[in-house]
């Protein structure tokens, strides 16, 4: 499971996620692609809004990485 299903499971639109964890839309699409990883201190609040644990948003982060690290490997570059 990724950040993007996490998010999607919940209904929500970046922009909304965005405005609950107080950061730009720009951050949660870099999220979702494994572009950028959230604060550190953002994670209590990320496990809030998508209703889930730390360590589900923790593994979500690296299957997220993993799946377009993948994806750039085999020249299907996703970003």
């Amino acid at each position: 499971m990724t950040i993007k299903h996490l998010r999607q499971l919940k209904n929500l639109t970046q922009a909304t996620m965005a405005k609950k964890l107080c950061c730009k839309q720009t951050s949660i699409s870099k999220y979702e692609k494994g572009l950028a990883m959230p604060k550190i201190e953002q994670l209590p609040e990320l496990a809030k809004i998508l209703n889930c644990s730390i360590e589900e948003i923790v593994l979500a982060l690296i299957a997220t990485k993993k799946q377009n690290r993948g994806a750039v490997e085999n020249g299907n570059e996703r970003i």
